[in-house]
């Protein structure tokens, strides 16, 4: 019942918004559905929606949030949100390596995936670049042990800096 509001609050703002979403909205979900709602916001912001999910973890930390809980509800959904772009770039390669040729980000992890196969993983965490290359680690079938062990560390490093600056 809560994931359904959740699903549909968010929905609503990014219809209300276009794709990008405005501050208010990104509060206002947050302070409705607290840790859940960032898990799901942060979940989606590892697709390629260009939504921000550090905006998010920050907003959640300023409505009130423990940092530390923040932290861990964000890690998760981003987590889970990256392993969810590899299983999608494993299992639909084909249709997901077109879909990410027509973009500027997209051709170049095609490229760096291809051409420095694990090693682009340690690049995984950048903005613009970072998801479309876990998209690609599936594509090109980079064992997902070293997926795990390279691109989750870092997403929540990323967070981590974000959280020690806020705190």
């Amino acid at each position: 019942m809560l994931l359904q509001k959740t699903c549909r609050d968010l929905l609503s703002s990014l219809e209300r918004g276009g794709i990008f979403l405005h501050l208010n909205d990104i509060a206002s979900f947050l302070a409705l559905n607290g840790g859940p709602g960032l898990f799901l916001f942060c979940l989606i912001a590892a697709t390629l929606l260009p939504i921000s999910s550090e905006a998010a973890l920050l907003g959640a930390m300023s409505l009130g949030m423990d940092a530390w809980e923040a932290l861990a509800w964000a890690s998760a959904g981003n987590c889970i949100g990256v392993g969810l772009n590899y299983l999608v770039g494993y299992l639909f390669s084909e249709k997901v390596q077109t879909r990410l040729s027509k973009g500027k980000w997209g051709t170049k992890a095609l490229d760096w995936v291809h051409r420095y196969g694990v090693w682009c993983l340690f690049l995984s965490w950048t903005p613009f670049l970072g998801d479309p290359l876990t998209y690609a680690a599936g594509i090109f079938r980079i064992p997902f042990h070293y997926f795990l062990l390279i691109a989750f560390p870092l997403r929540v490093a990323r967070y981590l800096v974000f959280v020690l600056f806020y705190v």
